[in-house]
């Protein structure tokens, strides 16, 4: 099936002054273009005396206010009642179809999408590949403009400005209201991502501004019990209001909005429409995307940000798909949604680009599809040099050891590694370097990750390594010194030692990498004890960074419940302290559930990083 391709509704201010709207556009795509508002005005309804088909061509210029110089349009696209699965595709009368949609549905299902249509001859063609219904609804369009005041696209930072899941559901032909925080007062529209979810009952929705409700949905759900995701642009600087036909919980995420005429002159933010390109289709690409994984690409074209949709493609269990500028933190809210296994859903999305283009974050993995329509003017964001894996050493069973070099502040002042895990059977730290892998670093850290330094254990879930060996008790160890005997040192387990220090080609490889790059701090995850592990011996400075790290995270320092500090032989930490005078390494012992808030350990990485000695 073809991957859905969508984009969000318009209503903005006119078009600015200067643009003669009785003067047709240039022929060509790649002219900068401004919104103009029209109230929504339905172009075609195939229901009304019609029967389903696969091709129609839409008149836009001349009717609904769409004057003959707009370029483009932006429509809302609805299937009712598809009778069979299928999908629709919008684009400009007399060309060929590309290869991208606007929307899928599958049987007995009402989908809607909005959809930007570059126009041809002031026309433009809807094609199905079964017969369905269409209803095509205009709510704006583009024409060319050199510079404007109004209108012009400002990215914000994510924000979540409603979450009707803490407390009751919109009821049943109830509206509830979302203060849009943080945008200008004369703003003519914000961009926000609306996620429909424990639906009631089928149903639509509609976000509008100030006034009346428009006659016109949204989105639609099609039973009790979904979640949905819809991008649009919302004529209203100060709220958005959401109206719910059956009931559902609503949640409203801000990611922008068009300026309003108290804006500068500027090209920043005006759109250049262009036909669907397709710059991500895991399905040709060598195999689908891991659960928890992010997929990067480079955008078709270098600008502030892009008018894109995401299609998430038969993903293996219900979750969310995100996507943003590669190289910059991943945001907390979600793009598309699959409210079930192996569904085909889209949602468009207007996103920042950054000099390496885009990422795709797969929440419950799967394929992912990308195509974009449209790229706004301006520079893109800077960001570091792309991460780069190094492989240290291979394991007794012969797989690579990985260590992630971000990059993000090469000779920064503080140099710091995190491991994730050591053991096999304690991952639980993996969650907190896949964070640390999209976290925003801070300037004065050059960070390095390690996910684990056992990878036989990892893909065993077993303690040792391919041979059995306990790695954290193969270390030279200092004060500590390595045990020939199993189940030596105060508190160690039963496992075994090795054949003698550093005995083991992981242990070999990571003692290596460790005196190649002196980290002034390596942070080692572990459980089951609920501690911060911090040797004494070591003094104040070093127990500086450890409670700096124990009071951000919540985990205590030196839990006596569990034994208080333990002395291990052996121990990658104490061989490492012992070996570079003036480094920090300390344990973190999760409780047996595991890291809990990620956040906050990522957070106090960043606390034991700033306590390190100038």
């Amino acid at each position: 099936m073809t991957a859905a391709f969508g984009v969000a509704a318009a209503l903005v201010a006119p078009l600015p002054s200067g643009v003669d709207a009785a003067t047709p556009p240039p022929p060509s795509s790649a002219v900068p273009a401004a919104f103009a508002p029209l109230a929504p005005c339905r172009l075609v309804d195939t229901r009304q005396g019609g029967r389903p088909g696969t091709t129609l061509t839409v008149a836009a210029a001349g009717a609904c206010g769409v004057p003959p110089s707009a370029s483009a349009v932006v429509v809302t696209l609805t299937v009712p009642n598809a009778g069979v699965a299928g999908f629709v595709t919008a684009y400009p009368a007399g060309t060929t179809r590309p290869l991208a949609s606007n929307l899928n549905v599958a049987a007995g299902t009402t989908v809607a999408n909005t959809a930007l249509v570059r126009l041809a001859g002031g026309a433009f063609t809807i094609d199905s590949n079964v017969a369905l219904h269409s209803v095509v609804d205009v709510v704006g369009y583009f024409a060319p403009a050199g510079t404007a005041r109004a209108g012009r696209y400002v990215a914000t930072p994510p924000t979540r400005l409603l979450d009707t899941r803490s407390g009751a559901k919109v009821p049943p032909g109830g509206t509830v209201l979302a203060a849009a925080t943080g945008v200008p007062a004369d703003a003519v529209a914000v961009a926000v991502n609306l996620t429909f979810t424990d639906t009631t009952a089928a149903g639509f929705f509609t976000a509008h501004g100030t006034g009346t409700r428009p006659l016109a949905s949204t989105g639609n759900a099609d039973a009790a019990g979904q979640t949905r995701a819809i991008f649009t642009l919302v004529p209203a600087a100060d709220a958005v209001r959401v109206f719910s036909q059956s009931g559902a919980h609503v949640v409203v995420d801000l990611v922008g909005y068009l300026t309003g005429p108290s804006a500068d002159e500027s090209t920043d933010g005006l759109l250049v429409p262009q036909d669907p390109v397709r710059v991500l289709d895991t399905r040709s690409a060598g195999g689908s995307v891991a659960a928890g994984a992010t997929v990067e690409v480079a955008a078709p074209a270098a600008g502030a940000a892009l008018w894109a949709t995401v299609t998430a493609v038969e993903a293996p269990a219900p979750g969310f798909f995100t996507l943003w500028a590669a190289g910059t933190p991943r945001p907390s809210t979600s793009t598309v949604n699959a409210s079930a296994a192996r569904q085909v859903v889209a949602n468009a999305a207007i996103t920042r680009l950054s000099d390496r283009g885009l990422s795709v974050f797969a929440h419950p993995g799967g394929h992912v599809v990308v195509d974009v329509a449209g790229v706004f003017l301006g520079a893109p964001l800077d960001t570091a040099p792309a991460p780069i894996d190094e492989v240290i050493g291979r394991s007794f069973g012969g797989r690579p050891i990985v260590a992630t070099h971000r990059r993000d502040h090469p000779g920064a002042a503080h140099k710091v590694l995190v491991l994730g895990f050591m053991h096999g059977e304690e991952q639980a730290g993996r969650r907190v370097v896949d964070a640390l892998r999209t976290a925003s670093v801070p300037a004065d850290v050059d960070l390095w990750l390690m996910e684990t330094m056992n990878p036989d254990g990892a893909a065993t879930g077993q303690r040792g390594n391919g041979r059995g060996v306990d790695l954290n008790r193969n270390f030279d160890g200092g004060s500590f010194p390595w045990c020939p005997t199993p189940g030596c040192g105060a508190g160690a387990g039963p496992a075994n030692a090795g054949a003698g220090p550093l005995s083991e080609p992981e242990s070999q490889a990571f003692w290596a990498f460790l005196r190649r790059e002196r980290f002034d701090l390596v942070v080692s995850y572990h459980q089951p004890l609920d501690t911060v592990d911090c040797s004494p011996v070591r003094g104040p400075a070093l127990l500086a960074g450890c409670q700096a790290y124990a009071t951000v995270s919540g985990v205590p320092l030196n839990n006596p419940a569990n034994g208080g500090y333990i002395d291990l032989s052996g121990t990658m930490t104490n061989s490492y302290m012992e070996a570079t005078p003036g480094a920090w390494a300390f344990t973190v012992e999760f409780p047996p559930a595991g890291a809990g808030d990620v956040d906050r350990h990522v957070a106090a990485v960043w606390a034991a990083a700033t306590a390190l000695p100038a």
